[in-house]
């Protein structure tokens, strides 16, 4: 009796581990294909890229094929370790030798290395930024009223690019356009090229390289994008930055396209990309809308009178702003029904603080402040800014957020803190600039007087001052640039 239940059992283990093996043995079949899946389109890869390799890396076409043959060792060794680990426990092997299972290491070793030291070299030759500007001739469009639109260029004069043996298109180089107002009442279109590069000298020169095309007739314009990098002897990330500067009085009219002013817009809810039939007027105080829904339908607007004595201003939330200089103090904010009360304001002392939870709201919030004096000035994740005619001893600027200020300033000494993408222009006079940019921030000071400045710009920023001033205390990183122009 007791030898029939010992049978029993040997036989019920033979049959689990013959389950358990044939489940092994499935097992290093599935990681098999596996691994010849994955290895099969890496080799692809490799085949595909390497004529691809040409527009990014022309002088060093082996780099992209000597990465993906690293990829391709780092990723199968473990997949060989894993899949022969299995195989050992299906087919009852031993294990390998010692010798083998280092020899495997090292390899591995050597491609992670590899594949972070050719990686490293790779990302330098994107490590320096640099950027052209040219002006261009105004006299094909201008008119009373112009439109403005995009198109896409054939590029049939470009070669295209081969994956492989497939031609598509790389229509990687992007444009953007920032409207502004003109300070001389003429039409001026200022066209700025961006690069990227090993040092800021190639990146200038990949920037010089890229020459786009700009259609002008009578009343109408027409700004490329979504160009092919074929255009360029390498692709270095190069973007292309039109400002076209309108003039008192002139109507403009964009045609399905996305673009970005720097002066206040009146009359309209918000700017829509889709409507190509809204008409934009340039005032002294801004962009009206001639023919949009008017906004005094649905909004509010309080006074707060109750607030006096301030000198420094905070902001903090979506707020289109316009400071004026005046003999007395005045606030008023005008709210869309909707978000009526939605903007909290405090004082303590000379400091008056507006908040507002909103992240983007469907209509704009505006803020209009007179005021006597203003020496500091606090902005976080506003909208467009604008300030007008103050002077003075020192005036002191904080600003984060991808928005514009624009400053008509007469100051003895300026100091401007700009990150994540803040872009201020100074329009007037400044004996000192005292400016710390980091984070993608711009600071435009070509349109003023400035004796001295002392510049410090990180991560992507960049400065552009009139020639004539001196900078008496520069540090600047490989990916940002300081331009004199004259």
């Amino acid at each position: 009796m007791a030898s029939r239940t010992a049978d029993r059992r040997r036989y019920s283990g033979q049959a689990v581990g013959r389950v358990i093996r044939a489940i092994l043995i499935a097992i290093v079949v599935v990681s098999l294909v596996l691994f010849a899946l994955v290895w099969f389109s890496i080799i692809a890869g490799v085949v595909f890229v390497a004529p691809a390799g040409a527009y990014f890396f022309p002088d060093q076409q082996w780099l992209p094929i000597f990465l993906l043959v690293n990829i391709l060792f780092i990723i199968g060794l473990p997949l060989v370790s894993i899949v022969m680990g299995v195989a050992r426990l299906a087919f009852r092997r031993s294990r390998l030798s010692g010798g083998w299972r280092m020899g495997l290491s090292i390899l591995w070793g050597l491609n992670l290395a590899s594949f972070f030291l050719l990686g490293s070299i790779g990302a330098r030759q994107f490590s320096a930024s640099g950027e052209v500007t040219r002006v261009l001739n105004t006299d094909g469009f201008a008119a009373d009223t112009v439109r403005l639109s995009n198109f896409t260029p054939s590029d049939e004069a470009y070669k295209d690019v081969y994956f492989g043996f497939q031609e598509v298109k790389m229509d990687f180089i992007q444009s953007r356009l920032t409207i502004r107002q003109s300070e001389d009442g003429e039409w001026r279109l200022e066209e700025t090229v961006s690069s990227r590069g090993r040092d800021r000298a190639e990146a200038e020169s990949l920037a010089n390289a890229l020459v786009s095309e700009v259609k002008m007739e009578p009343g109408r314009l027409q700004l490329p994008q979504n160009m092919s990098i074929g255009r360029v002897p390498k692709f270095r990330a190069q973007e292309i930055n039109y400002v076209l500067y309108v003039p008192e009085g002139a109507i403009v009219q964009p045609e399905h396209m996305h673009y970005h002013a720097s002066v206040p817009f009146h009359g309209a809810e918000h700017r829509s990309w889709s409507r190509s039939d809204y008409l934009y007027r340039m005032e002294a105080d801004g962009l009206h809308c001639l023919n949009c829904e008017q906004e005094s339908d649905n909004m509010e607007t309080r006074e707060e009178s109750a607030y006096q004595d301030f000198t420094r201003l905070t902001f903090s939330g979506p707020m289109k702003i316009n400071i004026d200089q005046g003999d007395a103090w005045e606030v008023r904010v005008t709210e869309p029904e909707a978000y009526q009360g939605q903007v909290a304001v405090t004082q303590s002392g000379e400091q008056l603080t507006f908040a507002t939870e909103l992240q983007a709201p469907d209509a704009p919030i505006r803020v209009y402040i007179t005021m006597p004096v203003l020496d500091d000035l606090v902005l976080h994740g506003t909208d467009d800014v604008r300030l007008r005619g103050f002077a003075g001893q020192a005036f002191q600027v904080d600003a984060t957020g991808r928005f514009s200020v624009k400053a008509y300033l007469e100051m003895d000494q300026l100091s401007a803190t700009l990150a994540d993408g803040a872009d201020f222009e100074l329009i007037g006079r400044a004996g000192l600039i005292e400016a710390s940019l980091e984070q993608d921030a711009r600071l435009y000071a070509d349109r003023a007087s400035v004796n001295e400045a002392h510049l410090t710009l990180s991560n992507d920023s960049q400065a552009k001052l009139r020639q004539g001033v001196n900078i008496t205390q520069q540090v600047v990183d490989d990916g940002s640039s300081v331009r004199i122009v004259e």
